[in-house]
């Protein structure tokens, strides 16, 4: 990284938006009964309880509670000229992971883990990721889509329309992992060192596969049911999976670098927060091909969704001992 970073004064999160960022989100919106689940999602749910989810175990970073972060997460503010300082939290969490929630009120979240094996620079590159997002806006519908995944989209008391709150779910995947292009951009101007984020990206990815091995063998699964497991767990993936293909990552890293946009942005080549107002994302730039996925899923759902929990049923019943 950088000994000097430039600071990227008024930039807009324009700067680092990844086209099918856009384009999903404008296939999602135009979903119809999109407006109804948001209605119904926001009205069951509020800030108050997220934080209070939160409040189990999670520390708010300050100068004197993790002093260290705190010193990182400033600097990442600072380089973005944030409009403001966002709450940062330190949450118990047995895996590296960092989180933006919120509706009106964003925060970010960070497992201690991540404390305890990444150095500053992963640290900064994590930290910058989250800010990117709250940044462009993607918080509001990023927490929607935690909310109707963990929380089930059951409780929120949508009579014979299950069809389209699974549509809006999947819609909201969807746009979910092509968000995470553009916090990946924004993570690359913050360490101003795209080759640091690839770095980041690749060794989380291995910490995490680690981790699940051992807990497949602290719970006593030979190879054949961790397999099965991992196919059960790909197959979810490719319909809610919330981040693409850390390859998919680093290749759209590499590629932006190498058009000179990121070159560009750094020598001070960007737009401005002040001409935002108004500013719409196009509704035809990749447009068709953000929704398409949507549509082809759709149409494959019931059959996909029926034969892996068949899977998953039978494996369950042979670990419980009952075939």
């Amino acid at each position: 990284m950088p000994a000097t970073l430039v600071v990227l004064k008024g930039i807009s999160p324009r700067a680092w938006e990844h086209p099918a960022d856009a384009a999903a989100l404008q296939a999602l919106r135009k979903l119809p009964g999109f407006d109804l689940v948001v209605r119904k999602t926001l009205g069951r749910f509020n800030e108050w309880a997220m934080h209070l989810r939160l409040g189990r175990g999670a520390v708010e970073v300050t100068e004197r509670d993790h002093p260290r972060l705190h010193r990182i997460y400033a600097d990442v503010l600072h380089t973005l000229d944030a409009p403001q300082v966002w709450p940062l939290y330190v949450q118990r969490m047995p895996l590296i992971n960092a989180a933006a929630m919120g509706m009106d009120a964003p925060f970010i979240s960070v497992a201690d883990k991540a404390l305890d094996l990444l150095g500053d620079d992963a640290l900064r590159v994590i930290l910058a990721h989250e800010v990117g997002h709250i940044m462009s806006g993607h918080v509001l519908y990023k927490t929607m889509l935690r909310v109707l995944l963990y929380a089930g989209w059951a409780a929120l008391s949508f009579p014979l329309s299950t069809p389209l709150v699974v549509a809006v779910i999947v819609g909201l995947a969807e746009w979910d992992r092509k968000s995470e292009l553009s916090a990946d951009r924004a993570s690359a101007l913050a360490v101003q060192a795209p080759a640091l984020v690839i770095q980041t990206l690749q060794s989380v990815q291995g910490s995490h596969t680690d981790a699940l091995g051992e807990e497949y063998e602290r719970l006593g699964l030979g190879p054949d049911a961790a397999r099965a497991i991992d196919r059960v767990v790909r197959a979810v993936r490719e319909v809610v999976g919330r981040h693409p293909p850390i390859d998919k990552r680093v290749d759209e890293i590499r590629a932006w670098v190498d058009s000179g946009d990121y070159a560009r942005i750094v020598g001070g080549e960007y737009p401005r927060r002040e001409a935002d107002e108004g500013w719409e994302p196009s509704q035809l730039d990749g447009l068709r091909e953000a929704a398409e996925p949507v549509r082809v899923w759709l149409k494959q759902a019931r059959g996909t969704a029926t034969r892996q929990a068949g899977l998953a049923a039978a494996w369950f019943r042979k670990v419980a001992g009952e075939e």
